[in-house]
């Protein structure tokens, strides 16, 4: 990308983070997951068949697709030179749930007119040979299920050569791995068309279950039926799942009243029967920010939402509340020892306490300009009580926000970018953007109980692909590819004695004109002798076309798609 191109970007950007602040209360791409009891049993692998070595998934004859010539093999003869094509899926290293969508190899060269791609597997019995016209090519569905039963946790290797005005190039490679394990649930994203969030016609949720490879329509904003008591609604997307999985929860219009919404189709948009007027009450009190549940709060007369409250639109004091949406009851979560604001919250699944974002930086909702630590306070009955920087993520030297909890409370994935790229110019001038839309964003992970976080591979594109966020006038000491809103499967899975976590989050990386946000996947895997983080995968099913932020992975009762 040239210098205008990046021009153009940035100035896209900051439109984009402008739009949505009118219609959004906080940055479309941060935030909370739900809590919950997950009830359903982990994903089940792929059947292992009777085959360790010579596997017969990959044909023993080259496949010729998408405007290959017939003679495309011998355009390949020899050994090649020079630098080989960016391969920019897989992201080399990554780690992929056995039951994922299938892998897709995607590549950069422009002024290549044939590729070829070679994946080799030890348990196959011969090399996959692919020769493709495309910079794409994604792998038939059978023999993807194949690979995932024969060749788990042995790396599989994507070699590719491309053909050009200068003759065949060299190899480039890329590994990837299938774990012996599946992922589980469903993921619900926010759809922007056009930058423009403040037409509700542009803004829309979309989901899909685990190896779909399509999308559906979710939630539209003329549907959400709370509009009626006199909830204006406009931005749904920061939304966060129930614990049964049947509504989202968010954050509708200025001046910020939250809302409930029922993503099943047969009664899309319908607010709870459990909640009427003393608790849509309570849900449209004024300043509202992100809610979040647990599953062991969320049954008849404990249906509790956790929220943050504000006096005003800049109030950077303000409080942790609970709501009880049954009753409409709602009070202040005492925070004790923690003397800044409260933003952001995430309720853990035990129900037993909250991580926050303790900030003096609460605006219209949203992380501004200011300070953010990560706290965990006791839910106790809706008592509260001492508040507790997370160790690990309440650094001076950073800005630490939208915590949420995995599905098992024993690791938070978080925000973090330094509080120079969050609060300054290199001039020392303020800059306006602070923690919202902010390209220095990055995806970082500490232990619940507090410890040293880890900065997650995933964070990082290929070393290929261009910087879609340098330096600019916009951006004066940011650069980056705004990673952010990391979300938890909701179930870990186990095997061979690791476990195996699985994230999904937004990021600006991929290569499209105008930039636009889209949803990568990640592994966080356990053992014995500590953590394990890995590259991202990019979700292929998603609209290119759109927009694509705050994904919530969770067991959402959305229909399936054919």
């Amino acid at each position: 990308m040239g210098a205008a191109g990046r021009s153009v970007f940035s100035t896209v950007i900051v439109a984009t983070a402008v739009m949505l602040s009118a219609a959004c209360s906080f940055d479309p791409k941060g935030g909370s997951s739900s809590g919950g009891t997950n009830q359903t049993p982990p994903v089940a692998s792929t059947p292992i068949a009777a085959c360790s070595a010579s596997c017969t998934d990959f044909p023993t004859s080259p496949v010729i697709a998408a405007g290959a010539p017939s003679s495309a093999p011998s355009a390949f003869a020899g050994a090649g030179s020079g630098a080989g094509p960016c391969i920019t899926e897989p992201e080399d290293g990554t780690l992929l749930p056995n039951n994922w969508l299938r892998p897709r190899i995607k590549l950069s060269a422009p002024a290549a007119t044939l590729f070829e791609i070679r994946i080799h597997a030890d348990p196959e019995a011969n090399d996959l040979l692919v020769y493709t016209a495309q910079d794409s090519w994604t792998m038939d569905k059978t023999m993807w299920q194949g690979l995932a039963a024969h060749a788990q946790e042995t790396p599989i290797v994507v070699s590719v050569r491309a053909l050009g005005s200068s003759g065949v190039t060299a190899a480039s490679t890329a590994r990837f791995t299938v774990a012996p394990v599946g992922a589980n649930g469903q993921m619900v994203y926010w759809a922007l068309r056009g930058f423009d969030a403040s037409n509700p016609n542009n803004t829309e949720l979309f989901g899909f279950a685990v190896g779909e490879e399509s999308v559906a329509s979710v939630l539209k904003v003329q549907a959400v039926q709370q509009t009626s008591s006199g909830v204006s609604v406009g931005c749904i997307g920061c939304h966060t799942a129930t614990p049964d999985g049947a509504f989202v929860g968010f954050t509708g219009n200025y001046p910020w009243p939250n809302a409930l919404a029922s993503v099943e189709s047969t009664d899309n948009g319908a607010t709870p029967a459990f909640l009427g007027a003393p608790g849509i009450a309570a849900l449209t009190q004024d300043w509202h920010g992100i809610i979040t549940f647990s599953g062991q709060h969320w049954s008849d007369g404990d249906h509790i939402g956790i929220t943050s409250q504000s006096t005003q639109a800049l109030d950077p004091m303000a409080s942790l509340v609970w709501m009880e949406l049954d009753s409409g009851d709602s009070g202040t979560i005492a925070r004790q020892g923690d003397p800044a604001g409260a933003a952001a919250p995430n309720f853990s699944h035990d129900g037993t306490k909250i991580v926050y974002t303790s900030t003096n930086a609460n605006q219209d909702g949203r992380m501004g300009v200011g300070t953010a630590d990560l706290y965990t306070v006791p839910y106790a009955a809706r008592a509260g009580g001492v508040a507790t920087p997370v160790a690990g993520a309440a650094e001076s030297d950073f800005a630490e926000y939208y915590p949420a909890f995995s599905p098992d409370d024993k690791f938070v994935a978080f925000n973090r970018l330094s509080q120079n790229d969050a609060n300054t110019t290199p001039t020392g001038e303020p800059y306006e953007g602070g923690m919202y839309f902010n390209p220095a964003a990055e995806i970082w992970v500490v232990p619940a109980a507090g410890g040293t976080a880890i900065r997650l591979q995933a964070n990082d594109p290929p070393a290929c692909t261009p910087a879609v966020l340098p330096d600019t006038l916009v951006y004066p000491n940011t650069a980056g590819w705004d990673n952010s809103w990391a979300k938890w499967a909701p179930l870990v899975a186990s095997a061979g004695g690791k476990s195996y976590y699985w994230l999904i989050f937004s990021s600006y990386r991929y290569d499209i004109s105008p930039p636009r946000g889209q949803l990568y996947m990640t592994a966080v895997v356990t053992t014995e002798l500590g953590v394990e983080t890995y590259p991202a995968v990019y979700l292929w099913n998603q609209d290119l076309t759109t927009s694509n932020h705050t994904p919530a992975w969770d067991e959402f009762k959305i229909p399936p798609i054919p």
